[in-house]
């Protein structure tokens, strides 16, 4: 078997020293290459390490499923389905795209369950920093970018920690590339960010829709329903009837409002009944009494006065229909 002094970096079409485990420029080992003979390509264990990864992600990504609502009160739900789909596509990408050297079936498999064990790992690590992005942020949509950034700008510092360990010598040129990765991630962000502000204060603002838990609120904001009402109806001395309202909501306000749509009724009634002397009087509680109140029936009685003059409502018989406002007590 041919060896030579010489391995390149398929990645960055640079040709190499024989002894370097790493490629110095995209730090990578999977892409270097020598010319010895072509390694096979090991069909089966790629096929069989990434069918076994894509199906532990499809049982993830189920189980993220059916315990979503688990993982929404947890936070965790934006960083479950990230996980999972790294976890189902990346084994692909180990597959199709990590050339190995090994020599043996066993040495093939055992690189490409330690390549996709390895990716798998990052997928954990980047649902890691998506779910905390969303902790902080309380679920904004905005959490995923900060995670992606977050995740990137570690696969650049990690590089740098390597280097700095290993390899010394080279820290300088490393800090110089993880310098200018972090910079154009860095710009990507801000005007990520900025866009997203521009889009923001352009948009209508957006009307809030609360739901009372009793719809029934919605028609009856006052509940007029449950403020008692007595009607009664008295006979005049020239054989006509009159009617007679009553009702107290506790105020002023809720209490005329009770009256106005009980005269409506009574103003309808009076229309049909042919012995009706046209007049509804509506009593509010004595003790409601005051300067202020006083003030709110006169201003009510005048709405009222009006709205049947512009309506002309009469009784069969030919007489006005009018509806008077008093503070007391019904007759009888």
């Amino acid at each position: 078997m041919t060896r030579v002094s010489m391995v390149w970096c398929k990645a960055c079409e640079i040709e190499l020293e024989a002894d370097v485990d790493r490629c110095p420029k995209c730090l990578r080992k999977s892409t270097l290459s020598s010319a010895e003979d072509e390694a096979p390509i090991w069909i089966g264990p790629r096929a069989f390490v990434a069918v076994s990864a894509i199906a532990l992600g499809v049982v993830v990504a189920w189980q993220a499923v059916a315990h979503e609502r688990w993982l929404e009160a947890h936070h965790a739900w934006m960083a479950s389905i990230v996980g999972s789909l790294g976890l189902v596509t990346m084994p692909l990408r180990v597959a199709f795209r990590m050339p190995s050297q090994a020599r043996t079936t066993k040495e093939a498999l055992g690189f490409y369950v330690l390549a996709t064990l390895a990716v798998d790992g990052m997928m954990l690590v980047l649902a890691a920093t998506v779910a905390v992005a969303s902790l902080a942020l309380d679920d904004s949509i905005a959490a995923l970018a900060v995670g992606l950034f977050s995740f990137f700008m570690l696969l650049v510092a990690v590089p740098v920690a390597v280097v700095a360990v290993r390899r010394p010598h080279d820290l300088s040129a490393t800090l110089n590339r993880a310098g200018k990765q972090a910079l154009v991630l860095g710009g990507i962000a801000v005007l990520g960010t900025t866009l997203v502000l521009l889009r923001s204060a352009d948009a209508p603002a957006q009307r809030t829709i609360v739901i009372p838990a009793d719809p029934k609120a919605l028609l009856d904001p006052m509940d007029l329903e449950h403020v008692a009402l007595d009607r009664r109806t008295t006979h005049d001395t020239d054989g006509t009837t009159s009617r007679h309202l009553r009702a107290d909501g506790g105020d002023i306000k809720r209490t005329l409002l009770k009256l106005d749509v009980a005269a409506i009724s009574a103003v309808d009634d009076s229309k049909k009944d042919a012995s009706a002397s046209g007049l509804v009087t509506c009593w509010v509680p004595p003790r409601l009494r005051t300067p202020e109140n006083e003030a709110e029936l006169a201003k009510e009685q005048a709405t009222m006065d009006a709205t049947l003059a512009k309506v002309g409502a009469k009784t069969p018989s030919g007489r006005a229909v009018r509806v008077v406002f008093d503070f007391g007590d019904p007759p009888g």
